[in-house]
């Protein structure tokens, strides 16, 4: 698995999932141009949709991955996911929760005047 999509690598995919598509006479880039002028009709996006989420380990929302029109969204797109969950993730606990947990919060809460929660949780 490699760390981020490249344009290069999300045209071979989509050339493994339904061949090349359409030949095209444009000045344009092909990562620019929509994936509906570059022949790619809906049975293609979805087979590549499973791809990307098979071979780089990632879901894809299938609103976000509907819009993107063009192979350099949708790299920004697969990049974007990817940089997202590779940023540590935190927990929290709702308030609630961590009261019934700590008996420290929980006796400090119930005093009127003693500071604030914040403070208490500072000091533990």
């Amino acid at each position: 698995m490699t760390n981020q999509l490249t344009t290069d690598r999300l045209m071979e995919i989509m050339r493994e999932c339904a061949g090349d598509g359409e030949p095209m006479d444009t000045g344009r880039r092909p990562q620019d141009i929509e994936f509906a002028s570059l022949g790619y009709d809906s049975l293609a996006m979805l087979e590549t949709l499973s791809r990307l989420e098979r071979e780089f380990s990632v879901v894809i929302d299938e609103e976000e991955f509907a819009e993107a029109t063009t192979p350099a969204e949708l790299t920004t797109l697969v990049n974007r996911i990817l940089n997202e969950e590779s940023r540590p993730a935190f927990i929290t606990t709702p308030r609630s929760v961590s009261r019934r947990q700590s008996p420290a919060i929980k006796s400090a809460a119930s005093r009127e005047g003693e500071g604030s929660m914040r403070a208490v949780i500072q000091r533990e």
